[in-house]
């Protein structure tokens, strides 16, 4: 399936609509539908934003499908920023909230790790899912090197 079939199935799916799409990504109501009558793919430059609006995971949009072996890092975890899923976060749905996060109730953390909450919590939800898929590159390309 294409990737424009796998946007539109999951705007019906989610029952949402393409003009809130339209208004989300900043483009004409006429550039989703040339996309859509011609059969081709959104350019790479809307492919995050849409997928921040859709609330799933560019492997998500791109294939339809998401890996099994994928990693899912709950909201107590980030913050209720989102889930990880093969080196991508996206941003949950609304539904969740800061007020739904899990307390650890036993942590101990060095003073780089604290630093490092205390800037993660300072930060909006939108630039908390851009830091931590920059780290997650960060890691990957860190455990190719040492390969």
């Amino acid at each position: 399936m294409s990737i424009i079939n796998n946007l539109l199935s999951i705007l019906e799916e989610k029952k949402l609509k393409q003009t809130d799409l339209c208004n989300a990504i900043k483009v004409n109501s006429s550039t989703v539908t040339n996309w859509k009558t011609r059969n081709t793919d959104p350019p790479s430059k809307y492919i995050i934003p849409i997928c921040e609006f859709l609330s799933v995971s560019p492997e998500y949009l791109l294939t339809g499908t998401e890996h099994s072996n994928n990693t899912n890092i709950s909201n107590s975890t980030v913050g209720a920023v989102g889930s990880y899923s093969n080196g991508t976060v996206t941003l949950d749905s609304a539904e969740k909230s800061e007020s739904n996060i899990d307390v650890v109730t036993e942590c101990i953390l060095t003073e780089n790790e604290e630093e490092l909450l205390k800037i993660f919590k300072s930060l909006p939800k939108r630039e908390r899912v851009k830091l931590l898929n920059m780290v997650y590159e960060f890691e990957e390309k860190y455990r190719e090197s040492r390969t």
